[in-house]
């Protein structure tokens, strides 16, 4: 073991305590030591997040602490998403060391933290590392682009690391082209966008050439990427061939199969069969080597050697004996060679094969020895001319009587005689006498099928279908099937002898199984029988047609699929390669057509242009909206004479609107708010039932007026028998500090079944009280009833209570309320946007703006563009809400998404959230 392997068998108590000390400590080699055991401890699977300011401590040590630093950062990054932020320094620091590795180290580090507030310190240093002078760093920086592209798409392609990337495809060194190739052709599959890596009659032999100086991995990444070039002739392919060729002699099987796999995709393009003859020859010896592998990378190579061989059977005709199994091969590998040999076998090898397929019918391993039988049939069945020697091979193995054989020679003689019908009929009595071996389930019907079968030719025919059928109740389904058909064909070969257990197994059919495809045959067979020998005999006695040996083939398609798939996993599995490769796929990479407004990076820039975009907001209310309410409730009694009519209390909905005070902008607090005056429309829930409320039914909710203020709207239900008067409200202490602003005006009497509808006017200067969380609790006053008391859950109406003065913070001061605001707090809904919110961001920051929701940044280069906004509810509660408001992100589309934070954890605040973001959508989907 290694001198540090005891690092990764530790487990004292107080492991984390003294992880820490070790981490503090004034000495490097202490330090050193700390961070081996806290990497070997998190490689192990234990949590040491808490760990991670004492690790990035650390980064100033040398290049192997720095490692260790770094490898535990890229663990622990997205657990601790706030404290990676400060290692963003370190990493900016270290991409402009002098040392190349360290530069390297920092780069590669930074691509692998998936995390956007890293990428986007990222960019400026990556852009450097492309154009590094030390090609190390070059390399490095290739990769990075596409891990860059794995977490943030568009700012890969909008920062032109592309465009870099491809130019890095004519680098003088090796490793960096193919670092480049291999990075281009990941975000090409990614992307689905194939024209990204060039492949061309000029590229593809720069490609060739740098491959000759490359390591294994880059030969395999160009190898791969140039598979699926097609030269434009056969000069062309000559070339590529000769430069491949010396691939097949690598040490790497991933190598040998990549360059096997394009030189089978370009023999098609040579123009003479002696030159594929020649390719045959060559590409055989690195494919037998392969087999000397262990026994995993034996199995992917006979999985690549089997689709070569169906397509090209002369491949390896004349080393079949490289397919022999050895005793230590694993199951899986038997397997695939044992398909392999009946692949390859021949009339020339066919006396070694079958020698040998008859060793391996003596193996212990069952399931592997009865592979082996099925073999030998597989052969007689492609090859008419030793179907004789297999029967007899068969046959001999019949002899051993021994039950797992004698029933898999029964299975297989099913198919060899159907191939062969009125041929072997010696092996036929032969396999019937050793019936009292078999009890397979499979194995018996096989032979029942063969007795029925060959009734005719069998001396014993209805003795043994009576033995059979005497236990027929005891038998399996597919083996009481098959004795339904060999007695009516023994009844038909037979005649009047066979009548008898014919009928007996009819009748079991028919009247005893419980099977329903036993007796519905049964019954076939019976009606078939009503009508005549001559109809029976033309269905169940008609000629039948033959087998062929088709396990393990192909579909031509899928074959000439996979072969151009070779050394790939669509080649080890036999299944398409699109089967595998849609899981990661983005949209095509397209470069930015335009953008919906300046970009405005959050917390990158001074200017706080956005707050004007949308300044023109509506007033809040003030003392001069209040009197103009009072006005309105003077004007409203002058005309009603300072009485209610018995129409004024009749239900809100029945109230026509006053013109002339629609007129003034002003609406009577005894009339229904018009759409044209309201904001934020009233949900209107039942506050107060009836039963609760003495008999008065109070329904409403909080909302605000024309002028932008905000009030209680109330509808007040007399459904007693008396009338009521002398109504009253107060409120109690509540987190907002909302008091009313005016008294309650209910006019006296509210007769028994009238409604009356009224708006309350609230102000925020009242004291606050936390405790009583989002509730708003109300008590009214009125005669006869006395007090009843109800309570308004601020969360449902949260857009009520914003303040539409104070709500726009400062970048820093959004940032800092963000993070301060754990990830599993957020909530997220949908948006839909009207047609004036999708083409014009100025819209949405007014309309949101105009309810006391404020765009502090926007970032219009993001795909798709995102704006950030923040509110703060009134009061001296100090309630912000925070948001990220994705706009729509494809055209055509107007769904959009909204994620919001509440720097709040009272109860409720979840609630307070949906309510944003229901508003949010609401405001952003009425046309203007």
């Amino acid at each position: 073991m290694a001198p540090d392997g005891r690092m990764y068998h530790s487990s004292r108590k107080g492991e984390i305590f003294e992880l820490r000390q070790g981490l503090n400590a004034t000495t490097t080699k202490e330090r050193k030591s700390s961070l081996k055991r806290t990497v070997a401890a998190m490689t192990l699977g234990k949590d040491v997040s808490s760990l991670f300011t004492d690790v990035v401590k650390n980064t100033a040590g040398d290049l192997s602490m720095k490692k260790l630093v770094y490898l535990y950062i890229i663990n622990y990054a997205q657990a601790k998403s706030d404290l990676a932020i400060l290692i963003v320094n370190t990493f900016i620091k270290d991409a402009v060391d002098p040392n190349p590795l360290i530069r390297a180290l920092a780069i590669r580090t930074m691509a692998l933290i998936s995390l956007e507030k890293i990428t986007e310190y990222l960019c400026d240093p990556l852009h450097a590392a492309l154009k590094d002078q030390d090609p190390y760093v070059r390399k490095t920086a290739a990769v990075c682009v596409a891990k860059l592209y794995d977490t943030n798409p568009t700012v890969t392609v909008e920062e032109g690391f592309i465009t870099e990337l491809q130019e890095l495809l004519a680098d003088g060194n090796p490793m960096v082209v193919s670092n480049a190739v291999a990075a281009l052709s990941e975000i090409a599959s990614a992307s689905n966008t194939p024209t990204l890596l060039s492949l061309t009659s000029t590229t593809v032999p720069r490609f060739l050439s740098a491959m000759s100086e490359c390591t294994e991995w880059g030969q395999i990444f160009i190898l791969d990427a140039i598979s699926s070039y097609t030269p434009a002739g056969a000069e062309e392919a000559d070339l590529m061939v000769e430069r491949i060729i010396p691939r097949l002699q690598h040490a790497n099987a991933a190598v040998v199969l990549a360059a096997v796999r394009i030189i089978v995709n370009l023999m098609p393009c040579l123009d003479s069969n002696q030159k594929r003859s020649f390719l045959c020859k060559k590409m055989a010896a690195p494919l037998i080597t392969l087999l000397t592998s262990p026994p995993e990378l034996q199995f992917v190579a006979l999985r690549n050697i089997g689709l070569l061989v169906s397509e090209y059977p002369d491949l390896l005709s004349s080393n079949v004996r490289v397919f022999f199994a050895s005793y230590a091969d694993p199951l899986y590998v038997k397997t695939e060679k044992l398909n392999i040999l009946v692949r390859l076998s021949s009339v020339s090898n066919s006396n070694s094969v079958l020698s040998e397929l008859m060793e391996y019918a003596s193996d212990v391993d069952v399931i592997f020895a009865q592979q082996a039988i099925s073999c030998i049939a597989r052969i007689a069945i492609r090859l008419d001319v030793v179907s004789e020697k297999c029967v007899s091979f068969l046959s001999e193995l019949l002899k051993r009587q021994v039950a797992h054989i004698t029933e898999q020679v029964a299975v297989v003689l099913k198919d060899v005689l159907r191939a062969y019908p009125d041929r072997f009929s010696e092996i036929i009595t032969q396999v019937c006498e050793a019936s009292e071996h078999i009890d397979d389930p499979v194995a018996k019907a096989a032979l029942v099928w063969i007795i029925g079968e060959y009734a005719g030719h069998l001396p014993r025919t209805v003795e043994m279908l009576q033995v059979i059928t005497n236990a027929i109740d005891e038998e399996a389904t597919p083996v009481q099937l098959q004795m339904l058909t060999a007695c009516v064909k023994a009844y038909l070969a037979v005649g009047p002898g066979a009548e008898e257990v014919c009928a007996g197994v009819l009748h079991y059919a028919t009247h005893e199984s419980e099977t329903v495809d036993v007796r519905d045959r049964g019954f076939i067979y019976q009606r078939l029988i009503s009508c005549g020998a001559d109809a029976i005999q033309q269905i169940v006695l008609s000629n039948k047609l033959g087998v062929e040996d088709i396990t393990g083939t192909l579909p031509d398609e899928l074959q000439k699929e996979l072969l151009r798939s070779l050394s790939s996993v669509a080649a080890v599995y036999h299944k398409p390669a699109k089967t595998f490769a849609g899981g990661r796929r983005r949209g095509p990479v397209v470069q930015p057509t335009g953008d919906m407004g300046e970009e405005d990076l959050l917390g990158l820039e001074e200017a706080a242009d956005e707050a004007s975009q949308g300044s023109s907001f509506p007033a809040t209310a003030d003392s001069t909206a209040t009197s103009s309410r009072q006005f309105g409730d003077s004007l409203l009694d002058d005309i009603l004479g300072g009485v209610v009519s018995p129409a004024a209390s009749a239900p809100a909905a029945s109230y026509p609107e006053s013109n002339l005070l629609s007129s003034l902008g002003m609406a009577s607090p005894g009339t229904p708010q018009a759409a044209t005056n309201t904001v934020m429309h009233t949900q209107r829930n039942v506050l107060l039932p009836a039963e609760r409320g003495k008999g008065l039914l109070i329904t409403g909710g909080l909302s605000r007026d024309g002028t932008g203020a905000i009030e209680l709207d109330l509808e007040f239900h007399n459904s007693s028998s008396l009338p009521m008067g002398d109504f009253a409200i107060q409120f109690n202490k509540n987190l907002f500090g909302l008091v009313p602003d005016a008294p309650l005006h209910v006019p006296s009497p509210l007769g028994p079944s009238s409604s009356y509808r009224t708006q309350v006017p609230l102000r925020p200067g009242g004291d606050a009280d936390a405790s009583k969380k989002f509730l708003l609790q109300i008590a009214v006053k009125f005669s006869p009833g006395g007090v009843v008391y109800f309570a308004e859950d601020v969360s449902d109406h949260i857009a009520a209570v914003l303040n539409k003065q104070g709500g726009l913070l400062s970048k820093p001061d959004y940032l800092s309320a963000w993070k301060s605001v754990p990830d599993t707090s957020e909530v997220r809904g949908p948006v839909t946007f009207s047609d004036d919110a999708i083409t014009s961001v100025g819209w949405i920051s007014t309309k949101l703006a105009s309810s006391g929701i404020f765009t502090v940044a926007k970032r219009m280069s993001a795909k798709p563009p995102v704006l950030y906004l923040s509110s703060v509810a009134m009061g001296p509660s100090k309630i912000v809400m925070l948001a990220e408001l994705t706009l729509p992100g494809e055209r055509g589309s107007n769904v959009g998404a909204i994620a919001s934070r509440i720097t709040s954890d009272i109860e409720g605040s979840v609630s307070a959230l949906v309510s944003f973001n229901e508003t949010c959508s609401d405001l952003l989907g009425r046309p203007s």
